[in-house]
């Protein structure tokens, strides 16, 4: 059987939990690891780093714009089908909704996003409470 080593709240861990479930493949996951990464907006209010937190969302933004282009006449990245592509790229689409920051609309970003919200591996595994 297949051993996944990882915290749930793991972007990585919960890349493989989610296309184990669209696959049907089992496996067993081990706790390993602290229980969160070095994000920026975990910090406390007053220690984040504000110019930071604006320029990794700027950052993000600019990826998002190309999706946004990319999924203007079809459902998923690569066509009609859900692919690994969503499986990267969807904890993120995750977070960038989640997190309480500035977004502006993206309409083929968000509808894309809803998409997955859709898939039952993406509920038990990716729309988890970030901590």
């Amino acid at each position: 059987m297949l051993k996944i080593w990882g915290r749930t709240t793991s972007s990585n861990v919960q890349k493989a939990l989610w296309c184990c479930a669209e696959l049907g493949i089992e496996y067993e996951r081990l706790d390993l690891g602290g229980p969160f990464g070095g994000m920026l907006i975990r910090a406390q209010p007053e220690q984040r780093d504000q110019a930071a937190i604006e320029a990794a969302r700027l950052q993000a933004l600019a990826a998002w714009t190309i999706l946004e282009d990319e999924l203007e006449h079809r459902p998923y990245l690569a066509g009609p089908e859900l692919t690994l592509a969503e499986i990267a790229l969807g904890i993120m689409v995750y977070r960038w909704h989640a997190f309480p920051i500035e977004r502006p609309p993206l309409k083929n970003l968000k509808a894309w996003y809803e998409r997955m919200r859709e898939r039952p591996g993406f509920k038990a595994h990716i729309e988890i409470p970030i901590t």
